[in-house]
């Protein structure tokens, strides 16, 4: 059975001596010991907790002793219907204790934000699987300080003049929307700490095949001893009266 993810998917975190939930979690959700670093997936049809199996890009993580249905002939490593060959991050010890490393077996590029790791963030070949799980958990700090924005008849702002907001704690995954309200023909504008990266899209008007970034000019200033960006339109506002804008930073 192939599930899409949806809302009863979790990632779960625990000791390898908690209890693995089995009530309203969906199929394919995962769960990570954190003392033994082994990863397990639920299988909702039996409603059993399985062992993840990396296969030969990188093992499982561990340590494997011959018997207890661990069979090694040849440098081969079977193990309930799975073979492990020495190499691959795998070594087979003079005391048939075989250890598997699981590392990455290429450059992994996030291509989406999950917990500590941000759209964009490069795994380098050879990472411990450990590591990426470990950033996956890891809760990020809010950018905090204030977003200035507005109008203005200068393209070189004072933010004394403009609007302010404080920066939500979502503002990198959901972005802002503001409402940059002109007196006739005047230069938009937003300034925010350069913590929070370059903008990738400004979206006018909540039309989202509408990205107006090419319309704005990116300067840096400094507010209070602190390193901000400005983005202001070119010469004059793309819409006179009001706009509202939706700023993105992924």
């Amino acid at each position: 059975m192939i599930t899409p993810r949806n809302e009863n998917t979790f990632l779960y975190a625990g000791l390898s001596t908690d209890q693995k939930p089995t009530k309203y979690v969906g199929n394919g959700s995962m769960f990570i010991e954190m003392d033994t670093s082994k990863t397990y997936i639920y299988i909702e049809s039996t409603k059993t907790w399985t062992l993840f199996d990396l296969g030969s890009g990188g093992g499982g993580g561990g340590e494997y002793v011959a018997g207890e249905n661990i069979t090694i002939e040849n440098n081969v490593i079977s193990a309930v219907d799975t073979k492990y060959t020495a190499g691959n991050n795998i070594t087979i010890s003079d005391e048939n204790v075989i250890s598997a490393e699981a590392n990455l077996a290429d450059q992994l590029v996030a291509s989406l934000n999950v917990g500590g790791v941000e759209k964009g963030d490069t795994f380098a070949a050879g990472t411990p699987i450990e590591d990426i799980i470990k950033a996956i958990l890891t809760e990020i700090s809010p950018v905090e300080g204030t977003i200035y924005y507005g109008a203005l008849d200068t393209e070189s702002p004072s933010v004394q003049d403009l609007n302010s907001t404080s920066i939500p704690a979502e503002i990198k995954v959901e972005g802002i929307t503001l409402d940059l309200r002109t007196t006739g023909k005047q230069f938009q504008c937003i300034v925010y700490p350069k913590e929070l990266g370059l903008l990738v899209r400004i979206i006018q008007n909540g039309l989202s095949e509408f990205n107006v970034l090419d319309s704005f000019n990116r300067t840096e200033i400094t507010v209070d001893s602190k390193d901000y960006y400005c983005y202001c339109t070119y010469q004059d506002a793309l819409e006179p009266d009001q706009a509202d804008y939706s700023f993105y930073w992924n």
